[in-house]
């Protein structure tokens, strides 16, 4: 997989339309009371020896963010199981401090691993990362 360089990543931000780059700054000041409305449902048994798998169900707040995101074109596809930011960049402060190309691949790996492991966007939503990442790329 051919992997974006940072040149590519600040491309793709300048290139978002000012108004989109608005209503993702006004979807992050909202953000912390959308993550309330996230909720987990499933998790039981339907009838026995049958399982409904838990899965979470995010608050139209989040899902307009992530339905912007998407919109902005920046979420360049890359090889983000192997990225070594994933160990570089663990909190809130290391993704207000990273290269902004780091802050855009930290958003595509987390929206990616969402796929994976139900609830990962939820938990970064609550200690900040996503907020740090995006405050990050609009500076």
């Amino acid at each position: 997989m051919q992997q974006p360089s940072d040149a590519g990543y600040e491309a793709a931000l300048v290139a978002v339309p000012e108004q989109l780059w608005r209503e993702i700054e006004d979807s992050l000041a909202v953000l912390p009371a959308s993550t309330a409305g996230n909720e987990w449902k499933g998790g039981h048994e339907t009838r026995p020896g049958v399982h409904h798998f838990p899965y979470i169900q995010y608050s139209p707040g989040v899902e307009l963010l992530r339905t912007q995101l998407d919109r902005s074109g920046v979420l360049l596809p890359y090889d983000w199981v192997h990225w070594h930011g994933r160990s570089t960049h663990t909190d809130a402060d290391s993704l207000r401090r990273a290269p902004v190309a780091d802050a855009v691949r930290y958003l595509v790996g987390l929206l990616r691993n969402e796929r994976f492991n139900e609830g990962a966007l939820d938990a970064e939503l609550r200690v900040g990362g996503v907020a740090a990442a995006l405050g990050n790329t609009s500076a």
